[in-house]
């Protein structure tokens, strides 16, 4: 501990205000320093003379009568000078803020409410999607009971998937499919 920190902490430790650990610590430092010892002792010398000199504060009646005739004459702040104060004003306008803020949060929690609306059906959506895809890829690898039509196995295109514009018939003609540029 240096001179500077002890200093600072010497009062403290008059009032035991200090953690023990942090008390040791000063007292070490006081033992081992001229200077910061006697700056403990004046400040111990000095906490005795207050404590033994200082009494109560009495006040003489005229100075409770100053003080209570300066607070007779001040005049009181005007209560409606605040910020929403011309709110207040009348009752009307006070019933059109409250409406208009009702209105603010009715708006408000209505949003949410799309939101979170939109935000389930969003979720619903692509559960059933995945579900549907996962669906859709075990019935590919059933046997070929289900295959379209009684045409050979490399014409075969399975009933859920005839509508995809991604499979084709190997049979049609290559010009047929646009996103198709092998062979060409």
């Amino acid at each position: 501990m240096d001179c500077e920190l002890c200093s600072g902490e010497l009062s403290a430790y008059l009032d035991q205000e200090l953690s023990e650990t942090r008390a040791a610590q000063l007292i070490k430092h006081v033992q081992s320093c001229n200077h910061c010892a006697a700056d403990l002792e004046r400040l111990r010398q000095a906490k005795v003379l207050v404590e033994n000199h200082i009494g109560e504060l009495e006040l003489r009646p005229e100075i409770w009568q100053s003080v209570r005739t300066r607070i007779a004459g001040m005049e009181a702040p005007d209560p409606s000078a605040g910020f929403f104060s011309f709110l207040f004003a009348s009752r009307w306008r006070a019933a059109a803020a409250t409406a208009v803020v009702a209105l603010a949060l009715a708006v408000g929690l209505w949003q949410f409410l799309q939101f979170r609306q939109a935000r389930k059906d969003l979720q619903q959506y692509m559960s059933d999607y995945i579900q549907a895809r996962q669906t859709q890829g075990q019935a590919q690898q059933l046997p070929g009971a289900e295959m379209a039509g009684n045409a050979s196995n490399a014409d075969m295109v399975h009933i859920r998937y005839m509508d995809n514009p991604f499979v084709f018939n190997q049979s049609e003609d290559f010009q047929s499919n646009p996103f198709r540029t092998e062979d060409r």
